[in-house]
């Protein structure tokens, strides 16, 4: 048999085949792994807001009402950066099962599937 102009043989086409259609499990992972980060890099301070404002009650004072998010930047600066970075790193979790149904998707969409070894 011939594919383009080539002879091969019938184990060579059903690897071919089994290439196009199969993934290794650990370009599934890598796949996984980019996605992770790249969800990760989008995480904001305002998500960060949003989950402070979320968790704590807002505090009025003179007639003035203030979201914690708004506190904690304006009070402590170095404090809220470090629980920027805490939050998104606690984040991972969540994240990973976000990217793992995403590339599921992704490979669904695709028509690949992961070849286990």
């Amino acid at each position: 048999m011939h594919i383009n102009g080539t002879p091969q043989t019938l184990v060579e086409e059903k690897k071919q085949e089994d290439d196009k259609k199969y993934i290794t499990e650990e370009e599934e992972q890598e796949r996984i792994r980019e996605k992770e980060e790249e969800l990760y890099n989008e995480l904001s301070e305002d998500d960060y807001d949003q989950f402070l404002n979320e968790c704590y009650d807002s505090w009025s004072y003179a007639g003035r009402s203030f979201t914690p998010s708004e506190l904690l930047y304006g009070c402590d600066r170095q404090a809220y950066d470090e629980g920027f970075t805490e939050w998104k790193d606690g984040e991972m979790e969540r994240l990973n099962e976000q990217a793992c149904e995403m590339v599921a998707e992704e490979l669904e969409e695709e028509g690949k599937e992961v070849k286990y070894e």
